[in-house]
């Protein structure tokens, strides 16, 4: 038993050390912005500076690729790490944007990064840099927002707020996403036989088992139909509608193991595509509607504007789901 110990202590010694060499190695400085400090990468040089905030979960290298050809493209870019995020200090609480958009005019000020600056948000970044500009207006030159989110994406779902914490209630509920689901035969059984088959890996999970009576509750699920054109689990057509607005859409599920964090047994991530060019129109319409407080666009109700073809911009629509975790539908409001 004291081996056993001794041994995993001098591994958890031998990580930590690996650890921190690699995060020492890795490019950028710490910025002071009073009383914890954030990781601040910048490249490149440029009349116009651009700060980059990635989304929920994302952290400063997810920017590598955009941040490298803006860089060569003569800007000065900059990536940061949200307090608590990648190589940043843990920050102060309440996690809100308002105080993250407080921490963001502080690190400009600290790095002393040209103003007025453009700002890049993905996902819930985009939410912080509207909050930004609309606070520090003389400061922000422009805003880019990248598949945002949106503060009222879940007022604007015309569903029941029981079940928007989590994406099998929002599929399955009849007021919620069901009653827009066409082919919900196809969908329904392949979404609770993953359900059930992680609860016959975990048989302790009570929260789960829950759960799933809850959705059995709802009304009877259809009996899985295996299709021949659609390998059995990989790919899950679902084809959605309201009123004039018709979107087909695929989704593929990555499943994730956490060894490091003891206090997550793993992570899902159900990604959800155009399935045709229409769909992909249709996304983009919707997504700008979101992004930009245009309620028939977001809502659907705008027909004029979803008969024209859209940018191709809404290469992928994404939404965490675990039966585990109460994380549901991010940018799909619209629909």
């Amino acid at each position: 038993m004291k081996t056993t110990i001794k041994i995993t202590l001098i591994a958890f010694a031998a990580t930590s050390i690996a650890c921190e060499a690699w995060a020492q190695a890795l490019p950028g400085a710490m910025i002071d912005i009073g009383g914890h400090s954030v990781h601040l990468v910048c490249s490149g040089e440029g009349e116009r500076t651009i700060l980059l905030d990635a989304g929920a979960g994302g952290w400063s290298f997810t920017w590598l690729p955009a941040q490298t050809e803006l860089a060569a493209a003569g800007f000065q870019v900059c990536a940061w790490d949200r307090p608590g995020v990648g190589l940043s200090d843990v920050g102060p609480l309440p996690r809100t944007s308002a105080t993250i958009v407080r921490e963001m005019r502080a690190l400009i000020d600290a790095a002393q990064l040209a103003t007025p600056i453009v700002l890049v948000g993905h996902s819930f970044g985009g939410q912080n840099v509207r909050l930004f500009a609309a606070t520090y207006p003389d400061a922000v030159a422009g805003i880019v927002l990248v598949d945002s989110g949106h503060e009222q994406q879940w007022t604007r779902f015309d569903v029941p707020e029981s079940v928007r914490d989590n994406l099998l209630r929002l599929t399955f509920h009849p007021d919620a996403l069901r009653r827009r689901i066409v082919n919900f035969h196809v969908v329904g059984p392949v979404m609770i036989a993953r359900a059930e088959r992680e609860l016959a890996e975990a048989p302790s999970d009570r929260q789960l088992e829950e759960l799933i009576e809850e959705i059995r509750s709802y009304g009877p699920v259809p009996p899985v139909v295996p299709r021949e054109d659609v390998p059995a689990g990989l790919l899950l057509p679902i084809q959605l509608r309201k009123g004039p607005v018709n979107v087909r859409l695929f989704s593929v599920v990555s499943t994730i193991g956490a060894a490091i964090d003891v206090t997550l047994q793993e992570l899902r991530i159900e990604s959800f595509f155009p399935a045709d060019e229409a769909s992909e129109a249709t996304l983009a319409v919707l997504l700008a509607g979101a992004a930009t407080g245009d309620r028939d666009a977001a809502s659907g109700t705008g027909t004029g504007r979803l008969a024209a073809k859209g940018p191709k911009t809404a290469r992928g629509c994404f939404a965490f789901r675990s039966p585990r975790d109460r994380l549901g539908l991010n940018h799909l409001a619209g629909v």
